[in-house]
């Protein structure tokens, strides 16, 4: 008797400017989906950032890269738009699902919509997570069902609300999904592009914040241990350093 060995098909994570493993909703879920993974970036142009935070991402994405090589994996770096891009790859891995976490500006709302379309006509599934925000902007409404206006108001119905659950963990262990040559040749053509450079006056920035997720664990333990004591007295106090310093990794 035949007995044919099914290889799974991949599932495709969606990195987009949420470069860690932990507490990662969308890479939590490919990971528990039991399926190859493809850890993928795209380099779009419509999404770009000048300046310091095109430099902060590009050493973000790097240091994400390097962590995925730790596991035994490699961040596939293509260039494109989102919505063109993104079922390419799913074409050519024959990928089953794509999970990435949700973004609320406008460019990266029209673009998940015409990618997420995309994709279901060619029969790929779509998971878009909550990845970014405390409470998705639709729960915190006005009795009448409206958005807040007043932020006294609305602070003190987020404050009220109940919290939105615990961190998720890094996955353990990835396993990740074989390349094909057309998956290779993408990613060397990606590779040829120019970094986005670190903009003149700026130089203090890669030293006083190291872009990697280790480092902004780091620096919210060292805010624990050392300032949180004394953040409300001083937060307003330019001259001394009690704030968190965490605002651009939140981002």
């Amino acid at each position: 008797m035949n007995t044919q060995v099914l290889t799974p098909r991949p599932v495709i994570m969606l990195f987009r400017d949420d470069f860690r493993l932990a507490d990662n909703p969308a890479l939590n879920a490919a990971h528990a989906s039991g399926q190859p993974v493809v850890c993928a970036f795209v380099h779009d142009p419509d999404t770009q950032r000048p300046g310091a935070i095109g430099w902060w991402l590009d050493q973000a994405r790097s240091a994400l890269a390097a962590t995925l090589r730790e596991q035994g994996g490699t961040l596939l770096e293509v260039e494109g738009t989102t919505p063109e891009a993104v079922p390419q790859l799913a074409k050519i891995f024959n990928a089953e699902t794509v999970f990435w976490n949700r973004r609320y500006d406008p460019t990266g709302k029209a673009q998940d919509t015409q990618t997420k379309a995309t994709l279901e006509a060619q029969g790929v599934c779509v998971h878009s997570l909550p990845g970014r925000l405390l409470h998705e902007p639709w729960t915190v409404q006005t009795g009448s069902g409206q958005p807040y206006k007043v932020f006294t108001a609305w602070w003190r119905a987020v404050r009220d609300m109940p919290p939105p659950g615990r961190c998720v963990s890094a996955p353990r262990t990835l396993t990740f999904a074989p390349w094909p040559k057309a998956a290779h040749t993408l990613a060397e053509h990606a590779h040829t592009l120019p970094p986005h450079p670190l903009p003149e006056g700026a130089n203090a920035a890669e030293q006083d914040w190291p872009c990697s997720e280790a480092d902004a664990h780091d620096m919210l333990q060292e805010f624990i241990e050392n300032n949180v004591a004394r953040y409300s007295q001083e937060r307003d106090r330019p001259d001394k350093d009690t704030t968190s310093r965490l605002s651009p990794y939140l981002r």
